[in-house]
């Protein structure tokens, strides 16, 4: 094993070692609390407390930052934008348009949770956000969350997330993925700038690809890129410090 695999998987053992400890502290916490099991901390999230929709022609740019919940896109069936939001309730939630921008919040941090990143579950909010085809943007920034892109979208995508998968039925435009702990799974893409999707500690699976000039590279696991167009003018890049990325696989 080389001295920078074995750096590497050094890293790892500590790094498993210290969510071990954290995962034992709130087990400890929840037991002098009076909570007796980690679902104690994870609320049903039944209720619907924002549905609205947006002129289309209006909204050309997006902008979602999350504490906690997962985050959907989905194309719009009859070509407005509908923002839907799924939780407790509505105390740390708003949604502003202002101009041809809508800014969509969620930070739900309260009470004796506060200290507790996995706390921030008991009240997250689920966001679903239908839109058309084309959009100038979507920026999305969760800390913890899944994010999942549903349909086939035109924009410029960036999404930053720190714990959570990324999922994308098919990309156009370009992109700009970076997640810290999770997966990025894609099932097409057709993009017409340069684009890439990154993750510390995760694999990333690319199915499909136009003609680009693909760049991967894994610190730790294994590289299998497929159909690579050198001469593209387009560049694809994909990174992970910990992960498999396979692309037209």
């Amino acid at each position: 094993m080389s001295k920078n695999n074995r750096g590497l998987l050094i890293t790892l053992i500590v790094l498993l070692s210290i969510i071990a400890l954290l995962l034992s502290g709130i087990f400890t916490f929840s037991l002098i609390s009076g909570t007796h099991s980690l679902g104690s901390f994870i609320s049903m999230k039944t209720q619907t407390f924002f549905d609205q929709s947006y002129n289309a022609d209006e909204i050309k740019n997006i902008t979602i930052d999350s504490n906690a919940g997962d985050i959907t896109v989905k194309s719009s069936n009859d070509g407005k934008i509908r923002l839907t939001a799924n939780g407790l309730n509505d105390d740390h939630f708003s949604a502003e348009a202002d101009g041809s921008t809508l800014s969509i919040s969620s930070k739900e941090l309260k009470g004796k949770y506060r200290f507790f990143p996995f706390g921030a579950l008991k009240e997250g909010t689920d966001i679903v956000l239908y839109v058309p085809q084309k959009l100038d943007s979507i920026n999305i920034t969760s800390n913890f969350g899944n994010v999942d892109i549903e349909d086939y979208i035109v924009t410029s995508l960036t999404i930053n997330n720190d714990m959570g998968n990324i999922d994308a039925e098919f990309l156009g435009g370009s992109f700009d993925l970076n997640t810290n702990m999770g997966n990025i799974d894609i099932e097409k893409i057709d993009i017409t700038s340069n684009s890439k999707a990154v993750t510390n500690m995760g694999d990333i699976d690319i199915e499909r690809t136009n003609e680009v000039n693909i760049y991967a590279n894994t610190s730790m696991g294994d590289c299998d890129v497929k159909k690579n167009t050198p001469t593209a003018s387009v560049i694809l890049t994909a990174q992970t410090d910990m992960g498999n990325i396979e692309i037209n696989d």
